[in-house]
């Protein structure tokens, strides 16, 4: 079972039990949603569910990980994005917003001063619920590409459509609309917030304008990295800046690398991937793709890191609060 096929399972399963779990007082709410982390712990134990492999590989990039205890975070960040993007699908949108939590706020607010921005994001457990905190503070159109199950879809556009912020799936758009209507988002200030990490196998060419990637490199492996935000941050003049999104039980956290300044397609895509990749690093438990038969490619094939990771990080516990995760778990 790949990891779309996986994914699709899960939201299947969500579909029909979040509505009853999230009509329950909030505690009973929140550990409702736990259960869920059952099916990616069974899927962690099969043999032919590569899952346990894309852990193991993931692991190899810290000195003191093991694969098992990053799953166990990563389940834990899981189940709590389910609630939360039920809450958003229950049109429960102020609670999201009052999690928002941005350490560098002054450099945000700089950056959004400037006018628009492009904020290119490995896919995090938070990513949509950041997504409807930041459109409450800031104009934000969320750049997604809906799965092509269309069963799984309709569930995901009654969450796009209770959100604050505006949303365009590529997927089912048309391709000079969804052109249209990002290069105008950026012109009027908006930031586009957009996943990174849909990657391909690396073309040939470094850079064929025909093709939708770039050459680049990540995690010292050839990957083909999307195109898009170094195209329209060029055209218009705005900076890329690599995020990633911590949860705790109690915030959302915009963690953001450095402005980026768009030059070349393919200097300006290895800059920000080797951005997106630190910030990876950082908060490995929060990546949702490093489940991705691609992801697990380039992860098995790395060399070992040399980071002490996420052990010496400020990480989510099993209550919620912020706490060193060193020999915690």
């Amino acid at each position: 079972m790949n990891f779309t096929k996986l994914k699709d399972r899960v939201w299947k399963t969500v579909d029909w039990t979040a509505r009853a779990g999230i009509s329950l007082p909030g505690p009973l709410a929140r550990a409702s949603f736990g259960g869920f982390g059952a099916i990616l712990w069974i899927a962690y134990a099969l043999p032919f569910v590569p899952a346990r492999r894309s852990f193991v590989a993931l692991s190899k990039q810290f000195k003191s990980r093991s694969a098992t205890r990053l799953f166990h975070a990563y389940v834990r960040n899981f189940t709590l994005m389910l609630f939360r993007v039920e809450q958003i699908r229950q049109g429960q949108n102020e609670a999201i917003g009052a999690l928002l939590h941005i350490p560098e706020r002054a450099r945000f607010d700089h950056i959004i001063s400037r006018g628009g921005a492009v904020f290119v994001m490995p896919h995090a457990h938070g990513s949509v619920t950041m997504a409807e905190a930041l459109g409450q503070v800031h104009p934000l159109l969320l750049f997604v590409r809906a799965t092509k199950d269309d069963e799984r879809a309709a569930w995901q556009r009654q969450y796009y459509d209770q959100m604050t912020c505006d949303v365009i799936d590529v997927r089912r758009a048309d391709d000079v609309v969804a052109s249209r209507t990002m290069l105008s988002a950026l012109r009027n200030g908006s930031i586009i917030l957009g996943g990174g990490d849909f990657i391909k196998a690396a073309p040939e060419m470094q850079d064929n304008p025909a093709e939708d990637v770039v050459r680049a490199t990540a995690f010292g492996q050839p990957v083909g990295a999307m195109r898009w935000p170094a195209r329209f941050a060029s055209k218009v003049g705005v900076p890329i800046v690599p995020v990633t999104i911590q949860q705790t039980k109690t915030q959302l956290i915009l963690h953001m690398g450095e402005e980026i300044e768009a030059t070349d397609i393919v200097s300006t895509t290895q800059t920000w991937m080797d951005g997106m990749v630190d910030l990876i690093k950082a908060y490995p438990t929060d990546w949702v793709f490093c489940l991705d038969r691609q992801w697990r490619r380039v992860l098995e094939n790395a060399s070992p890191g040399v980071s002490s990771g996420p052990d010496e990080q400020m990480s989510l516990d099993t209550t919620g609060d912020l706490k060193k995760v060193a020999g915690a778990e």
